[in-house]
């Protein structure tokens, strides 16, 4: 229990690791978008590309990002 202990000390608190988080959804979700915009300026044909569930599951991704940088919890 005493290393136990030890090791919770040296943790940062739990407000710091919740506005990291907060920040690593903001940047991961301006990535995607920047990710998904260039994207689209090389797709010719979705289709004969078969890129259309590749396309599908980065937009559901992108809207899972968003919800979870929406849904700011801190009071």
């Amino acid at each position: 229990r005493r290393k136990l202990n030890r090791w919770l000390r040296v943790l940062p608190p739990l407000t710091e690791l919740e506005t990291v988080l907060f920040r690593t959804i903001a940047v991961g979700f301006a990535l995607l978008t920047a990710t998904l915009l260039t994207g689209a300026l090389f797709v010719h044909d979705l289709f004969a590309q078969h890129l259309a569930h590749k396309t599908v599951l980065s937009i559901l991704s992108w809207c899972v990002f968003g919800g979870l940088g929406s849904n700011d919890f801190r009071l």
